[in-house]
């Protein structure tokens, strides 16, 4: 399994993650200085306590979650992901009416719809019946 990025220049702006939480938590911090500055002693008791942090780590990891997904939507990234030939069967069928002798492709419909199905005959794996 391994990652590919079409825009892989988007990636820098996985940068800007620890600059989205340093933010978060300088709103926090101001967010306290105002409720001290307001007393109202539920906001207070809501500043104080353990509760107003961790009530916002939920807010913070969504955001960064949202912030991560867009950038890799932005830089096309790929998981290829290689699984072992699965055993199948295939029947290849070629019309051979007379409706394929007909003159629209070069030599002929039928010799290029036998090339065509050699040519997908040769992508599939040595298991594969056909």
């Amino acid at each position: 399994m391994h990652l590919t990025f079409e825009n892989p220049i988007y990636l820098w702006y996985l940068a800007s993650l620890p600059l989205l939480v340093m933010t978060h938590f300088l709103s926090l911090r101001s967010a306290k200085r105002k409720a001290m500055r307001f007393a109202n002693f539920q906001a207070l008791k809501r500043v104080a306590g353990e509760k107003f942090v961790t009530k916002n780590i939920p807010v913070l990891v969504m955001r960064l979650v949202i912030l991560l997904i867009l950038i890799f939507a932005a830089s096309g990234v790929r998981i290829w992901y290689m699984t072992p030939e699965a055993e199948n069967n295939y029947v290849v069928a070629i019309d051979v009416s007379s409706s394929m002798a007909a003159k629209d492709f070069t030599p002929s419909r039928l010799e290029v719809a036998k090339t065509y199905a050699k040519k997908f005959v040769d992508t599939l794996g040595s298991k594969t019946k056909v």
